[in-house]
């Protein structure tokens, strides 16, 4: 069974070119447009990796996945983030994944090290939330219905209009 990885970028096109080149190496691709869209696709279905875009609409890449980790009940995803930014901060970066415990990522700290890898570090996890709110902008009347079915099919979700 192939490896599945699910590809998370609202420009279509992308989206396109990385599933032609994936399947072409011969991985299961699936695509998503947005994280609303991919979130589903993980509770569905965990893929084996998740490729995302940072800046999306309605909630951008890092919000994204800091709510897949913070839901203990799903496997740990790897994730690498494709994006175009050309400034700031997040410029040169690469997500190696998030661990459960700093000892996880020291040992893969170590393990990369021991590759030659000279430049990674390990950094904190920003917040630790029992419970996750998500708040999605400009929402029309399409992703209004689709927000409401997902909430419908995740156990103990609710959906409220922010003022």
């Amino acid at each position: 069974m192939a490896a599945t990885i699910l590809v998370v970028d609202d420009d279509e096109s992308i989206r396109e070119l990385l599933r032609m080149h994936l399947a072409a190496a011969g991985y299961e691709v699936h695509g998503a447009a947005d994280a609303i869209a991919a979130g589903y696709h993980v509770l569905r279905s965990a893929p084996d990796l998740i490729i995302c875009d940072i800046n999306m609409p309605h909630m951008d890449g890092f919000e994204f996945i800091a709510a897949l980790k913070a839901d203990t009940t799903l496997p740990r995803i790897p994730v690498i983030f494709l994006t175009s930014y050309d400034e700031g901060e997040h410029r040169w970066a690469l997500s190696l994944g998030v661990f459960r415990n700093e000892e996880a990522a020291q040992a893969y700290l170590a393990a990369l090290r021991a590759q030659g890898v000279r430049s990674a570090q390990v950094g904190a996890r920003e917040t630790v939330v029992p419970k996750i709110w998500l708040q999605v902008k400009s929402v029309d009347a399409s992703l209004q219905a689709r927000l409401k079915e997902i909430a419908r099919q995740v156990e103990g979700s609710e959906l409220k209009d922010c003022p």
